[in-house]
C-alpha cells in the first residue's frame, strides 16, 4: 500500500486580515503594557531570510530576559517600504533606547555606526491601556504586510513571549449564576449581531464578538 499524500503549505505571502485581528485581540487582552519598541535594518539585509531574522530576534530576547526575568509581551513583524523586515514589539517593562540600540547592533551588524544609531528604538506607551490601538496602528498598514518578492522563509508575523497577563473571566461550572450568565451573552451577541453584523468597522476600530 502507497503512502497517503502528505498535505503542503503554500508559501507565506503576506500578513493576512484573520492573523492581524487575532494579534490586536491579543493586544488589547494582555495586561500591563508599558514600552512599545522598533527594531529594523539599515543596510546589508538583502541577503537575510525570515529564518536569519527571527534568529537574530531569538538573540535579543534572550539578552532582554536576562535583563528583565519577569517581561513579557508580543511581537510582529513587518516590511519597511523599501522592503527592509522590521520588528515590533509591546512588553510589560520599557526598555532603554541605548541598551536595545547597543544589543541589537551587536547581534545584527556591529561594525554599521548607521545600523547602531537608527536599528532600534523604544518609547513608553502614553495610554497604556490602549495597547490594542498601537498594534492596530502599525498592522493596518498595508504596504507593509506583503512580502517582497525574493524574500524567502518569512515564517510567523506574530507571537507571544514571556509569562503574558490576560484578562480572564471565571465561572463555577455547573451553578445557576453560570447559566444565566450564558443565556445573556447569547441574547447581547444577537442584538449586535443585528445592529451591526459579525465584524463592522466603527470608526478607527473594529467592532465584534
Amino acid at each position: 500500500m502507497s503512502p497517503p499524500p502528505q498535505s503542503t503549505r503554500s508559501a507565506i505571502t503576506s500578513f493576512s486580515r484573520k492573523s492581524q485581528n487575532n494579534l490586536q485581540l491579543k493586544a488589547r487582552n494582555m495586561e500591563g503594557l508599558q514600552g512599545f519598541s522598533t527594531l529594523t535594518y539599515h543596510d546589508n539585509w538583502e541577503d537575510f531570510t525570515g529564518k536569519d531574522c527571527k534568529k537574530h530576534w531569538d538573540v535579543l530576547l534572550k539578552r532582554i530576559r536576562r535583563k528583565y526575568p519577569d517581561i513579557y509581551g508580543l511581537w510582529f513583524f513587518e516590511f519597511q517600504n523599501r522592503g527592509a523586515p522590521h520588528f515590533h514589539f509591546l512588553t510589560n517593562h520599557y526598555i532603554d533606547s541605548s541598551w536595545l540600540r547597543r544589543n541589537w547592533n551587536d547581534i545584527v551588524d556591529p561594525e554599521n555606526a548607521i545600523h547602531m544609531r537608527y536599528g532600534a528604538d523604544s518609547q513608553k506607551l502614553r495610554k497604556p491601556h490602549a495597547a490594542g490601538a498601537y498594534a492596530a496602528k502599525y498592522t493596518s498598514k498595508s504596504e507593509q504586510k506583503q512580502v517582497p518578492e525574493n524574500f524567502q522563509d518569512v515564517g510567523r508575523f506574530w507571537g507571544i513571549f514571556g509569562m503574558a497577563k490576560t484578562a480572564k473571566l471565571h465561572f463555577a461550572v455547573g451553578n445557576k449564576e453560570f447559566f444565566n450568565l450564558i443565556r445573556m451573552i447569547r441574547k447581547g451577541y444577537r442584538k449586535h449581531v443585528q445592529t451591526y453584523g459579525r465584524y463592522k468597522k466603527h470608526g478607527k476600530g473594529l467592532v465584534g464578538f
